[in-house]
């Protein structure tokens, strides 16, 4: 895959992301799947709130356990295709 800054300006990678946050206790995991493009415009995304600070602190729910936490991404690289920009 080229890199970000590599894609010509009017394209773009398309990209299929999967984020989860591992309940280490109940494996009742807290996980959002999103689809997106990065460009050299657009080389960032994500989501607003992912998950609170107060559930993810909250020992019963199994995500923070003695200090540790387990994170797994996903990325599906589907291809690349041509992006319009209004200025």
């Amino acid at each position: 895959m080229k890199k970000t800054n590599d894609v010509p300006k009017d394209s773009g990678n398309l990209v299929e992301i999967t984020l989860s946050i591992k309940d280490q206790e109940n494996s009742k995991h807290k996980k959002l799947p999103g689809r997106c493009q990065f460009s050299n415009q657009y080389p960032y995304w994500g989501w607003n709130k992912f998950i609170s600070l107060e559930n993810f602190k909250d020992t019963s729910k199994g995500y923070l356990i003695k200090g540790k936490c387990c994170v797994e991404a996903e990325v599906a690289i589907n291809g690349s295709s041509k992006t319009e920009y209004t200025q």
